[in-house]
């Protein structure tokens, strides 16, 4: 099952595509590929994941991909969101914001965060939390995987596009 949604990056609207967790499916618009696991039981009450897992799982697929860099969306609930993300050595994910308060945990690797003028490095342990609509880029260091939090206040300010 596939489900295209569109966010808007530096003025310019590109499509995500959010496919079932075995697809091998990758979409051609420059923005991160992003699947879902077990798309039934992302918005249980009560949800346990292996992220070592996850991430051996998602890393073949990045190099499928041939984009440098993979999502997967791990929990998808009214007001909260976290996606694993991992990033070949090198790949740019460039300027966006979320309308969401973030954070984002290195699990792995090294990722530099640009915040207008103000660059950011995140080593394996680190967390970093940024309030909603803040504009930034992210590039791996290294190769590495990232847990990607997205948090809003109500249901009324969580982004449509992601469901």
């Amino acid at each position: 099952m596939t489900q295209v949604s569109t966010v808007e990056i530096r003025g310019r609207t590109l499509a995500i595509m959010l496919t079932s967790p075995r697809a091998n499916h990758v979409g051609s618009t420059g923005a991160v590929a992003v699947s879902t696991a077990s798309p039934d039981h992302l918005g249980d009450p009560l949800l346990a994941l292996n992220l070592k897992r996850e991430i051996a799982e998602l890393w073949p697929r990045v190099d499928e991909a041939g984009m440098g860099h993979m999502a997967k969306t791990l929990v998808r609930q009214p007001t909260l969101r976290v996606s694993l993300m991992v990033l070949r050595r090198g790949s740019v994910i460039r300027e966006h914001r979320a309308d969401a308060a973030i954070t984002l945990q290195s699990l792995s690797g090294r990722v530099a965060l640009t915040f207008d003028d103000k660059k950011l490095e995140l080593g394996a342990g680190e967390i970093l939390a940024a309030a909603p609509r803040m504009c930034h880029d992210v590039e791996a260091l290294e190769d590495s995987a990232v847990l990607l939090t997205l948090s809003w206040h109500t249901t009324a300010e969580a982004s449509p596009s992601w469901g």
